[in-house]
């Protein structure tokens, strides 16, 4: 922590440079413990009036903006800045009375997930001299156009601002790890999670699922009708698996699943992967209707599993999934094929295309479709 403001300057001297008085003041606000910020208002005057930004804030005197000035120590307690820019121009106005001026720019960051940011401010300060010492009697504080919050007060809006632009950055980029369509993650967000997979215990299986058919609905329905049973499947998949699997649409009609599972031996991994298939098979036929035309849907799926300190990525186990999956296609789709670290041990065909499944009813002159 610095000296005190007070032992720096001397306060008492009517000569005394404010230019860099004020320039201490910014960097003390914004780059100070909370005690030193609490210390920079004994430098109001007690009817000092100050001026910011926002269509509310004005406040009479000092008592009125002290719980603003908290507030603001509050909500920069996880943010580091650094002034990197100041500014400042003494105009006197009389022999007692003189006016500071400039700007001023900040660079920052919240904390090691996000890059630096930086804010700038505009302001005027006027300083009295009164029974003996220099105290600040008018303060007006702006952030340029472009930054502005409408009914916000100054120090809110740039600190609340900063949080809210990562808010809204943290939101992009997961909506950039997102597929549009589906809400699943993209192909991107996979290979990201296939890089930073460490496998330490448990069973690592990947699910590749190919939709059958899938072009004949684009074909014969229509493109709309196409998305309708994507987003289907993206749902099917999410009812099926865990919150904490990887489920991914990786393009076009193939989608994946990555996860992790703790079971004592291979036959007990063969079981849930079976229970899995079997829940995903009754599922199937996704049939689409539209007026006389039905077009039905199925999944080829390939698995891949490996066991307990398989020295295996997840690329490997994912690519050894499409493999399996190219196994059923060749054996008349509509199944699963299962590999138990690399070799094949069970195909499961699906059931009749006569069961129930699933059936998406396009509207004749619409857009809307009904999933039943």
């Amino acid at each position: 922590m610095r000296t005190r403001i007070y032992d720096e300057f001397d306060f008492f001297a009517p000569d005394m440079d404010l230019c860099g008085l004020t320039k201490e003041i910014w960097c003390r606000f914004f780059t100070g413990e909370a005690e030193e910020v609490e210390e920079l208002t004994e430098l109001l005057a007690e009817d000092c009036v100050i001026v910011g930004t926002g269509k509310s804030e004005f406040y009479e005197n000092r008592n009125t903006f002290l719980p603003i000035v908290a507030k603001a120590i509050q909500q920069k307690t996880h943010m580091n800045f650094t002034v990197s820019h100041f500014y400042g121009k003494e105009k006197v106005i009389t022999e007692h009375t003189r006016l500071v001026y400039g700007d001023v720019a900040m660079v920052g960051n919240i904390d090691e997930k996000h890059s630096k940011f930086q804010v700038g401010i505009h302001y005027t300060i006027l300083y009295q001299y009164r029974e003996g010492r220099w105290k600040i009697i008018y303060i007006n504080q702006s952030i340029p156009d472009h930054l502005q919050k409408g009914g916000k007060y100054f120090l809110k809006s740039l600190v609340g601002q900063i949080q809210e632009i990562w808010q809204y950055a943290d939101e992009m980029s997961e909506l950039a790890q997102k597929d549009a369509l589906t809400g699943l993650m993209n192909r991107t967000a996979l290979d990201t999670r296939v890089k930073t997979f460490q496998k330490e215990k448990g069973t690592a299986i990947a699910f590749y699922f190919d939709l059958d058919n899938f072009k004949a609905v684009n074909d014969t329905l229509g493109h709309a009708a196409g998305d309708l049973v994507l987003k289907k499947t993206g749902e099917i998949l999410q009812n099926i698996f865990r919150k904490e699997d990887s489920l991914a649409r990786i393009g076009g009609d193939e989608f994946c699943v990555l996860l992790e599972i703790e079971v004592p031996n291979r036959d007990a991994a063969l079981q849930v992967i079976q229970k899995k298939i079997r829940r995903l098979l009754n599922c199937m036929p996704i049939i689409v209707q539209k007026g006389r035309k039905e077009v039905p849907v199925t999944f080829s799926v390939g698995v891949c599993a490996y066991m307990d300190k398989q020295d295996i990525t997840f690329k490997e186990i994912l690519e050894s999934a499409d493999d399996a999956m190219y196994e059923i296609k060749k054996a008349g789709k509509n199944g699963a094929c299962i590999y138990l670290e690399n070799s094949a041990v069970r195909k499961i065909i699906g059931t009749s295309m006569q069961q129930s499944g699933t059936r998406i009813v396009i509207c004749e002159n619409t857009s809307c479709g009904e999933v039943e």
